[in-house]
C-alpha cells in the first residue's frame, strides 16, 4: 500500500504586465546623473593655468598633486599614463578633474613625429 503524502499548492505569482515592466523600465534612475567629465584626447598637452600662488590654496589630493607635477606642457597624456605609476584610469580621471576645476588646460599637440 502506497503512502499518501499531502501536497501543499502555491499560489501562482502574478505575471507583470507588459505595460507595467515598460513603466517600470522608463523610471528614473534614483540619483541624479553625474555631470559629463570633459573628454581628454591622448595627444593632448596639458598645462598648469594657474600660478603657483593660486595653486597653493586650492584643495588637491596626493594623487592630484602628484600628476599636476608630471606636466611640464610639452608631455601629452599618452606620456603622462605612461610616466606616472597610478592606475590609468585614476590618473585620466585625475586630470579631467583637473581640467575641470581649471587648474590645468589642454592644447592638442602640432606635432605629428614625421
Amino acid at each position: 500500500m502506497t503512502q499518501r503524502v499531502p501536497v501543499r499548492i502555491l499560489p501562482q505569482m502574478p505575471v507583470p504586465s507588459v505595460y507595467a515592466r515598460s513603466t517600470l523600465n522608463s523610471m528614473p534612475a534614483c540619483r541624479p546623473p553625474a555631470p559629463a567629465a570633459p573628454l581628454l584626447s591622448l595627444s593632448a598637452v596639458p598645462f598648469i593655468r594657474m600660478a603657483p600662488r593660486e595653486l597653493c590654496q586650492q584643495s588637491l589630493d596626493a594623487g592630484a598633486a602628484f600628476v599636476l607635477g608630471l606636466l611640464d606642457g610639452r608631455t601629452c597624456v599618452d606620456e603622462v599614463l605612461d610616466t606616472c605609476p597610478l592606475d590609468q584610469h585614476e590618473v585620466l580621471r585625475l586630470l579631467r578633474d583637473l581640467l575641470a576645476k581649471g587648474i590645468i588646460a589642454v592644447r592638442e599637440d602640432l606635432d605629428t613625429g614625421t
